[in-house]
């Protein structure tokens, strides 16, 4: 694709009973021609983050072509355990643009899920949503969470505020059927093994010094793909550890200028070309 035009609009897609939640469209111009939805839910442990952090991902690839549309969601604080309620909002957002397919040219149809750390892991849950799993035609995990039971486990040595009981409302002992409901380890596999969603091809990135969501997390989900024959390109990038796919305000990197996105680039836009 060339490079395409694009207009920026901020909406509010949703309203929770705490707050209403906005995201960023990048709409490409293309006159009467549908495009295809990419749909970027930002990292930060559910309970950091926001839609800014897309804001150079989003006019890129839709110069590309894509509609994209980057979101915030409620975020779990010690009073406000987010799960399962966040998983409301992503699914409101696509809901939203399919309500909307005709004012922006998008094709609800076909649509794109990128995430990076959770979202990552809330990308590949809402993949498997009944309603809109058979639209999902791609889904990029960027150093993804997803086993939450395990990275529960490792951040109780790795950190000490607690993000993943935050976001649950407690221990895997005290929820365990919720965190295996949580996972998307578990919740792909069983679709797996019933025959659902073989087809949706995956792109899963990671760099191998990765200490913040180890880079097991995503060792162990690419080889669930390959017990199951799901279509998947799995790139691990040497040296690299978290946080260099998108931009927090208050670390440096993040840019698509900067390694190991201008390798992931060309890797990225074949794949959606491929599968969208």
């Amino acid at each position: 694709m060339g490079t395409i035009t694009f207009k920026k609009e901020t909406i509010c897609y949703t309203q929770t009973d705490w707050e209403e939640l906005y995201a960023d469209l990048y709409v490409p111009e293309k006159g009467a021609s549908t495009s295809p939805l990419l749909l970027m839910i930002h990292g930060g442990a559910w309970k950091a983050g926001s839609k800014e952090m897309n804001l150079e991902w989003g006019p890129f690839l839709a110069q590309q072509g894509y509609c994209v549309m980057s979101i915030d969601y409620r975020l779990a604080t010690p009073e406000y355990a987010t799960w399962p309620g966040v998983t409301e909002d992503v699914r409101a957002a696509l809901a939203y643009m399919r309500e909307h397919a005709a004012v922006y040219h998008v094709d609800p149809e076909r649509v794109g899920l990128i995430g990076d750390s959770c979202g990552a892991h809330l990308a590949v849950l809402l993949s498997l949503e009944e309603e809109f799993a058979p639209s999902v035609r791609a889904i990029v995990g960027v150093y993804g969470v997803y086993d939450v039971k395990q990275w529960w486990e490792y951040t109780q040595t790795s950190r000490s505020d607690d993000p993943v009981g935050l976001f649950m409302g407690g221990t895997p002992s005290e929820m365990p059927d919720a965190y295996q409901e949580a996972s998307p380890m578990y919740r792909l596999e069983q679709a797996l093994q019933q025959g659902h969603r073989k087809e949706m091809p995956f792109l899963v990135v990671w760099g191998d010094e990765d200490d913040v969501v180890s880079c097991q997390q995503s060792k162990d989900f690419v080889q669930l793909l390959v017990k199951y024959q799901v279509p998947h390109k799995a790139i691990e990038y040497t040296g690299h550890k978290h946080f260099w796919f998108s931009i927090l305000p208050w670390l440096e990197g993040g840019r698509i200028g900067d390694e190991p996105n201008t390798q992931l680039i060309p890797e990225l836009l074949g794949f959606l070309k491929d599968s969208l």
